[in-house]
């Protein structure tokens, strides 16, 4: 069993913003109208949940992550279905989007693509053995 550890305050939650999502999506609870209000889902695919949270804090809104558990998912190897070109093409959207947000600088932008993407290429294999050592 894995827990995935996210920052607790708003300025931990924007320092991951450039390089990962800093939320677990499946707890988050949010103002509506607020998020509404910073453009709501978009057609952004792979990368949606990290989309919204990251012009959620381009337009202010704050964030906070509780030291607890509140969901135990059974989740397969993730691995087999976060790689390919299209997968790669979206870390490089993201990226974009981010660093147009104002969210990352250029040296969060390279982090960003050269730790990201790479693996994304990868036989599924080799990226699941990445995941396990790196990602959780």
């Amino acid at each position: 069993m894995r827990t995935r550890t996210v920052p607790l305050t708003h300025e931990g939650v924007a320092e991951w913003m450039p390089w990962r999502c800093p939320l677990n999506h499946p707890t988050v609870m949010f103002d509506r109208e607020a998020v509404l209000g910073a453009g709501g889902y978009r057609d952004f695919p792979m990368m949606e949940d990290w989309d919204i949270w990251a012009r959620c804090l381009a337009a202010g809104l704050h964030f906070w992550n509780l030291d607890q558990a509140l969901v135990r998912a059974q989740v397969s190897d993730l691995s087999g279905r976060r790689g390919g070109l299209d997968y790669a093409l979206s870390e490089v959207r993201m990226a974009r989007q981010l660093r147009e947000l104002g969210i990352a600088k250029r040296r969060d932008t390279l982090k960003h693509l050269s730790l990201r993407v790479p693996p994304r290429l990868f036989p599924a294999s080799v990226r699941g053995a990445i995941y396990a050592r790196f990602a959780r």
